[in-house]
């Protein structure tokens, strides 16, 4: 669904409800009019700038009252158009996790790490096994660390990590009591699909 903000006189944001997940999205995409894929093959939109100039070719037109982009969707990797080439810039970003470190039945300690932790540990992640279903071009992954819920996250020392198709494993040296992983795309001709993350990671100490 396309609506304007507050403040705007034009359609300039959209909510998008996943059905799978039961949850909303918000998007700065600026739609003023959309056909979904029905009659024709690909959806089609259009978004009005009211300071563009309109560039079919009738004599003597002025960019008094703006002009509209007409826009094919879902083609291709990136956005293309009169002034070239440009990529669709595009990520996702996990939650927080934290371990503790997993205790056999007497209660001591194997060194392992419980994902499904409290805070307890400090975590040392190793290395990493990227597990992309689709991957064109490079992909990027940034390991964000934090030692506090109320820290600013910050990427790994030795990333980000650009990531190609033919990336088996990738080494960290990460360590921090929170992680979360973002997945990234920011260049033309880049596009992908992930799978699932593996990591070495274990518990490294209480402070």
């Amino acid at each position: 669904m396309f609506y304007p903000a507050s403040g705007s006189e034009q359609i300039n944001r959209c909510v998008t409800f996943n059905y799978g997940e039961n949850v909303w999205t918000t998007s700065s995409l600026a739609r003023t009019s959309y056909l979904d894929q029905s009659v024709f093959e690909l959806p089609y939109a259009t978004a009005y700038d009211k300071t563009a100039l309109p560039n079919f070719p009738i004599q003597g037109i002025t960019n008094k009252y703006g002009a509209s982009t007409y826009y094919e969707h879902e083609k291709g990797t990136d956005q293309v158009n009169s002034s070239g080439t440009t990529s669709i810039n595009a990520y996702i970003q996990s939650g927080d996790f934290d371990i503790s470190a997993t205790r056999d039945i007497t209660g001591q300690s194997t060194g392992m790490a419980d994902f499904r932790g409290d805070g307890e540990f400090i975590m040392s992640m190793r290395r990493f096994v990227p597990d992309f279903k689709v991957l064109t071009g490079n992909s990027k992954i940034t390991l964000l660390l934090n030692d506090y819920p109320s820290g600013t996250a910050t990427s790994s020392p030795l990333g980000p990590f650009t990531i190609t198709s033919s990336t088996d494993k990738v080494d960290t040296r990460a360590r921090g009591r929170l992680l979360s992983i973002k997945i990234e795309n920011d260049a033309v001709g880049e596009t992908w699909r992930y799978g699932t993350l593996r990591v070495d990671a274990r518990p490294d100490g209480r402070r």
